[in-house]
């Protein structure tokens, strides 16, 4: 007679980042459009400057930029009207002491760092995946053992593998509000970094944690 062991595997890892996504705002604010317009004109035109230097000192270190649309915006200060106007730029690196050089020497008073984002490289990512999944089976394994042996059985086979929750045949009831990637194994990373305007960011890279979890049925006799 064979007997159910249903267990819950889990594995982390912890890893340098190494990818940052920066957030950089460029603004200025007039008493009309066209005065909040030439600002941010000439300190967008200082700022792209700026990053084809970069591309030409450092060739590798930034994998792309992406510059949105203009915005404008007016309200009311002490009865006088104000314009606003202010562009979003997004750029991630791959050499983050390149990145912290040109971040001190291109950012003031109309170009503003809003916020870093650590990340894993897709290589990397797939490389975590695969090395939690093995740890995550290998621990539910090790669960299903211990289980066995109090029970004075021993475990003889895998019955079933599956994301959090599947097992079950609800895939919304994964505990700790893992995010499913695929591949078997619920994964869950942390690492970002954010702060208002008149906060100062750390471009210290964040280890990112990385969290997995699978469930299992073994059989056991």
């Amino acid at each position: 007679m064979t007997t159910d062991i249903t267990v819950r595997g889990q594995s982390r890892d912890s890893r340098d980042p190494d990818r940052a996504v920066l957030t950089i705002v460029v603004s200025a604010e007039a008493r009309d459009w066209a005065e909040a317009h030439v600002a941010v004109s000439a300190a967008m035109s200082t700022l792209n400057d700026s990053i084809d230097s970069l591309k030409i000192a450092h060739p590798e270190a930034m994998e792309w930029s992406s510059t949105g649309q203009a915005s404008q915006t007016c309200y009311g200060n002490k009865g006088v009207q104000r314009f606003r106007e202010s562009v979003l730029l997004t750029m991630r690196f791959t050499d983050f002491a390149a990145m912290s050089e040109w971040v001190f020497a291109s950012t003031n008073d109309r170009v503003q760092l809003r916020g870093v984002d650590w990340q894993l490289s897709p290589q990397v990512r797939q490389t975590v995946r695969r090395e939690l999944g093995q740890a995550a089976i290998s621990d539910a394994r090790d669960r299903a053992d211990t289980f066995a042996e109090a029970a004075g059985l021993k475990v003889i086979a895998t019955k079933a593998l599956a994301d959090p929750g599947l097992l079950n045949g609800n895939a919304n009831s994964g505990s700790d509000g893992i995010v499913y990637d695929g591949g078997g194994i619920g994964l869950r990373s942390f690492a970002a970094s954010a702060a208002a305007p008149e906060q100062t960011i750390d471009l210290t890279p964040e280890p990112i944690e990385t969290t997995a979890t699978v469930e299992a049925h073994f059989l056991a006799e």
